[in-house]
């Protein structure tokens, strides 16, 4: 009885160890992904003189892509772009305009194989931003992110996985930003990844 559970426990592991030999999480994989979003946004203030009501439609592209330099250790980042458009209204006339943001977030992910088809990740990122007003060039802005992340992949083939995900960013100000401003973003989302191994 003894021999059976070893050779039966002997082939479960030879198992296991065949199951991870080829993770998509193993050293010299890519993860290519991102995700793209749309938002509208309707607001209404009065800051002491009048009235303005407003909306912002906000298209966000976030193209993603990460080089796992040793197993579970991924580094890369991601590019948010957000394309705004607001449209406001007050006792003064209507009032349309357009910007973009560029955040740049390289980053750091680690991932902790659950089984062969689920991972959970850790992340790091620090993001830089750039900012444009209509058709002027893009500037750098005195405003950065520091995110904190965690997924879960899981996995759909060998190579897609689809990742629910949940960040926390902290932004940090400078220049002509008053020292008591602050922005902390909780963000929540869905992803999909594509691992190339």
């Amino acid at each position: 009885m003894k021999k059976v559970f070893f050779l039966i426990l002997g082939c479960l592991l030879l198992l296991n160890v065949n199951l991870f030999a080829n993770r998509a999480t193993n050293a010299g994989s890519f993860i290519v992904g991102g995700e793209i979003s749309y938002t509208i946004e309707t607001y209404e203030y009065d800051w002491g003189w009048g009235e303005v009501k407003g909306s912002r439609n906000t298209l966000i592209i976030s193209p993603e892509i990460y080089w796992f330099a040793i197993d579970n250790l991924a580094f890369g980042g991601i590019v948010d772009i957000y394309k705004y458009k607001d449209t406001e209204e007050n006792e003064y006339g209507d009032d349309e305009s357009k910007y973009t943001s560029l955040f740049l977030n390289p980053g750091i992910k680690y991932f902790f194989d659950i089984n062969p088809s689920m991972s959970i990740n850790a992340s790091v990122s620090y993001g830089i931003t750039f900012f444009s007003y209509g058709d002027e060039s893009l500037e750098k802005e005195d405003f950065s992110t520091l995110t904190f992340g965690s997924g879960l992949d899981y996995f759909i083939t060998s190579h897609i996985a689809v990742e629910p995900y949940i960040l926390y960013r902290k932004g940090i100000y400078g220049g002509d930003y008053p020292d008591d401003y602050k922005n902390n973003i909780f963000d929540f989302g869905c992803k999909l990844a594509i691992f190339l191994f």
